[in-house]
């Protein structure tokens, strides 16, 4: 992480687990940077994302990151709609 970080490494400590497959964690990144962006003006515009694993490394297409903040984006009305029981 670099840049305005403080949001980020709060939600990194309270989300990430190491036994995160590389799927869960390239949501978890998504994540950290669009709930950033919704905290400090600073940080936001489009996401380029990729994931380098032992076979390589490879680009996370718009269609791709679109939708992974599209399923954030559902969880996060669901965890507004558990507090609002």
């Amino acid at each position: 992480m670099a840049g305005i970080v403080q949001y980020a490494i709060y939600l990194k400590h309270r989300f990430y687990d190491p036994n995160m497959g590389i799927s869960q964690a390239t949501r978890l990144a998504i994540y950290l940077i669009t709930e950033t962006a919704t905290q400090d003006p600073k940080v936001g515009g489009s996401i380029k994302a990729a994931q380098v694993t032992a076979q390589g490394y490879s680009q996370l297409s718009d269609d791709d990151i679109g939708g992974i903040i599209q399923a954030n984006e559902e969880q996060n009305k669901s965890l507004k709609r558990f507090f609002m029981q």
